[in-house]
């Protein structure tokens, strides 16, 4: 995805009737109820009890995420659950990994690293998305201190989310 793509379709997803955004929503949600209930559930209330105007800021921009890809990759594929669960359990550890916040052994680190760019190699993760989204998070949390306590957590969870939704896609065969 370029940056001139990606500019597009913002544009178009923000001149989408109410009703239009709603069908795109619905949709998530029958197809991929994991993805959807975390995202609309446990992790938009896990930044509201940080900062509630940065929950709210994370549920337009995942909105704005499934604008994106419903219009760049085409109809939401339908989830495998069990594909979903384990890919997430791979995630957090190779999120680990590559923060080097967590202790680990050097080998179990560099394994994990590994895996994680490999993966990534195989799948057409949209950097001008997940860059457009780290710029209005840090942007937004830059007019209020109680914002900035959820910077971090809603950079985090908005980039998990893109890559979550893009091996949504990929085990679909889109």
């Amino acid at each position: 995805m370029l940056e001139e793509e990606l500019a597009t379709i913002l544009l178009m997803g923000r001149g989408q009737t109410e009703a239009a955004l709603t069908a795109i929503l619905d949709d998530a949600q029958v197809r991929m109820p994991l993805w959807y209930d975390a995202v609309y559930g446990a992790w938009s209330d896990g930044i509201a009890e940080v900062s509630p105007p940065m929950a709210e800021l994370f549920l337009d921009l995942a909105c704005d995420v499934l604008s994106v890809y419903s219009a760049w990759r085409g109809p939401f594929p339908s989830e495998d659950e069990k594909a979903s669960m384990d890919f997430l359990s791979q995630l957090d550890l190779d999120m680990k990994a590559v923060s080097g916040l967590t202790p680990m052994h050097p080998a179990f680190r560099d394994h994990l690293q590994g895996r994680f760019e490999a993966r990534a190699a195989t799948r057409q993760y949209p950097v001008p998305l997940v860059e457009y989204l780290e710029v209005q998070v840090e942007d937004y949390a830059s007019y209020g201190k109680d914002r900035i306590a959820a910077l971090p957590l809603t950079t985090n969870l908005l980039f998990i989310l893109v890559v979550w939704l893009e091996e949504v896609y990929f085990l679909g065969g889109r």
